[in-house]
């Protein structure tokens, strides 16, 4: 997954470095940081990555951070217009859920793919304002759910690995488009965290 996720859009992963090794890049880099488990730093020229870390990070920690953190970084510095929300398909239209962490994205999407809409992506999605009708692409298929909203909503639904170490939200192995989709319209609507009660 950290390999090839990133390849699909034109970059390429080398590996991971421990502090201080040296990594022969052909232009500057620039280091992204990740909730103190490791780095990552990304040359834009060679359109090359690697992490650094002084412990092993576990496979599936560095997928989740590669496609779900790192990858749409890269790609809004290339200039594409990626956005933090889920989003499903129907034949000519699409709906995305807005939000930030823990506001429901996942749980909105799977719903609706529970209902027979075509799952586009759970988390981000890649915008083509200027295809005609709008494109829209998903950076990787699949989804990730706790486990009390995976039993709720997609019961049948086989479990993939965990997305990281750290968090016991699993990966879905719902089939999912890769391609560009191109809707002829398309509603944004905004999820909000839930909010506790005052006692």
């Amino acid at each position: 997954m950290e390999r090839e996720v990133p390849q699909r859009y034109g970059w390429t992963f080398l590996g991971v470095f421990r502090p201080g090794e040296r990594v022969e890049t052909e232009g500057t880099y620039s280091d992204f940081p990740f909730d103190g488990l490791c780095n990552a730093a990304a040359d834009f020229v060679a359109r090359e990555f690697w992490i650094i870390s002084d412990a092993d990070v576990p496979v599936d920690t560095r997928g989740h951070f590669v496609c779900d953190l790192l990858l749409p970084n890269l790609l809004s510095r290339d200039g594409h217009l990626v956005l933090h929300c889920g989003m499903v398909a129907f034949e000519n239209a699409a709906i995305g859920f807005l939000g930030p962490s823990g506001a429901g994205k996942s749980t909105m999407t799977a719903a609706f793919v529970r209902h027979g809409a075509e799952l586009l992506s759970d988390d981000a999605i890649m915008i083509d304002p200027e295809a005609d009708p709008l494109g829209a692409r998903p950076l990787y298929s699949g989804m990730r759910m706790f486990s009390g909203s995976i039993s709720a909503i997609l019961p049948d639904v086989p479990l993939g690995e965990n997305m990281a170490h750290y968090s016991s939200k699993q990966r879905l192995k719902v089939d999912g488009s890769t391609e560009m989709a191109h809707p002829r319209a398309c509603s944004f609507w905004r999820t909000t965290p839930r909010q506790e009660k005052s006692r």
